[in-house]
């Protein structure tokens, strides 16, 4: 049934962000106090907050997914009845930044840059922060997966790719984020129809081949012009380019996939490693190359590839293959023991399901006269367990636990109706 396999692969995305979570930054730690060296499984783990000026830890408890899967679930609540409101996700992406976790330096600039009150329908093409235009990194890749459980059930495949088109342009201007959509889109729609990942690839490299973003029909002049005013040069040139170079590391691919080339060395010929991790070209090939050479493994053997590479985007780069991977398996082929260790495994199924059936499921109506997370997080120190907290975005939500360290406070909370969970953070002055 085409639903379980949605759930899939929205369960298998989050499994897989939140296995590569502990390896995404190096001198994360055991509970024991050793360094992180592999990830097997769901443990708990202490991760390592650092820059010149501090350094604090954090507890993570077994199954805790990242930005990866808090953005995925911004675009699912950005679903009204089976129509996606870029309104709704600029709201989402100004409140995420209170309860953030590891997010990426384009989407929380573009995030910084939207107006909570005046945003409207019209920000996906008006949100051009400073380096808009130089943002290709997979910040929008990693949040793909609602846009297929919404549009697959009527096989709306144009509107659905154009919706993940949208949502991408909300936070990244560059090609290497947009091709790396408009690749993944189609790979994973593709594999819906049951077909295998190897022909999957096929069709998305060729699907990218005719779409440049101005014949798709998008985007009004205006944007293609400030393109030009904010980088100096224009935005079909640099796609030019970037379609180059990803039909060679397309080709790459090719030839590893005939060759069986382990993945790591794969990942280092498409700089999926190093530097340029964090393209969303490099993520999405790497990913989808990880699928197509473990086609008769298990779900876990599969996303702990990616998950466990040295330099590699660990968190984003299993999240996106186990994106493929449990799409293939259908939630009843994931392993039992993830699925019900991940954070939020009911929420994720939910909003899977009431997007698969086009269903309104967001009973969160915005409000302008409740409080921003940012107050709370701010004035966490005067908050208490079991207070009920009044959000200006999701309601009615509810301190279920708070904890302090010497370096960090952190608190837990669960929204109501639907519930899932917040975790903020502070650092006590």
């Amino acid at each position: 049934m085409l639903e379980d396999n949605i759930k899939g692969m929205m369960i298998g995305a989050a499994i897989g962000d939140a296995l590569g979570y502990p390896l995404e930054i190096m001198g994360n730690k055991n509970t024991d106090g050793t360094k992180i060296q592999s990830v097997q499984t769901f443990t708990d783990w202490i991760r390592v907050h650092k820059n010149r000026y501090f350094k604090c830890t954090e507890e993570i408890k077994a199954g805790t997914y990242s930005d990866d899967t808090q953005l995925t679930l911004c675009v699912s609540r950005s679903y009204k009845n089976g129509v996606f409101s870029p309104q709704t996700m600029a709201l989402e992406l100004s409140e995420w930044l209170a309860y953030q976790t590891g997010g990426g330096r384009a989407v929380k600039a573009a995030a910084k840059n939207i107006n909570f009150k005046n945003a409207d329908e019209s920000i996906w093409y008006k949100n051009f922060y400073e380096g808009y235009t130089y943002s290709g990194g997979n910040g929008a890749l990693m949040r793909i997966t609602p846009h297929i459980a919404a549009n697959v059930k009527n096989k709306e495949f144009t509107a659905g790719l154009k919706n993940a088109i949208k949502d991408c342009l909300i936070t990244h201007g560059h090609p290497h984020a947009i091709i790396a959509q408009i690749f993944y889109f189609t790979f994973l729609w593709v594999l819906t129809n049951k077909l295998p990942a190897e022909k999957a690839f096929k069709v998305a490299k060729e699907e990218c081949t005719k779409r440049s973003l101005k014949n798709i029909g998008l985007l009004p002049d205006e944007w293609f012009e400030k393109y030009l005013e904010n980088n100096g040069c224009s935005y079909e040139k640099i796609e030019e380019i970037t379609m180059k170079e990803f039909l060679n590391k397309a080709l790459i691919v090719e030839n590893a996939i005939k060759s069986n080339m382990p993945e790591k060395n794969l990942y280092e010929k498409l700089q999926a490693t190093g530097k340029f991790k964090g393209s969303g070209i490099n993520t999405a090939l790497a990913a989808a190359y990880t699928v197509i050479k473990n086609d008769r493994s298990s779900f876990a053997e599969t996303v702990l590839i990616p998950a466990n590479i040295f330099q590699c985007d660990t968190d984003t780069t299993a999240c996106v293959a186990g994106a493929a991977k449990g799409l293939i398996l259908g939630l009843a082929g994931i392993e039992k023991t993830l699925v019900s260790t991940l954070q939020d495994t009911e929420y994720i199924k939910l909003c899977a399901q009431a997007l698969y059936n086009g269903s309104g499921h967001h009973a969160f109506q915005p409000s302008l006269t409740d409080k921003p997370l940012e107050y709370y997080r701010k004035n966490l120190t005067e908050i208490n367990h079991g207070e009920v907290l009044k959000t200006r975005l999701f309601g009615s939500a509810v301190i279920v636990e708070k904890n302090m360290n010497e370096t960090l406070l952190t608190a837990r909370i669960k929204t109501q109706n639907p519930e899932f969970t917040l975790i903020i953070k502070k650092i006590p002055k």
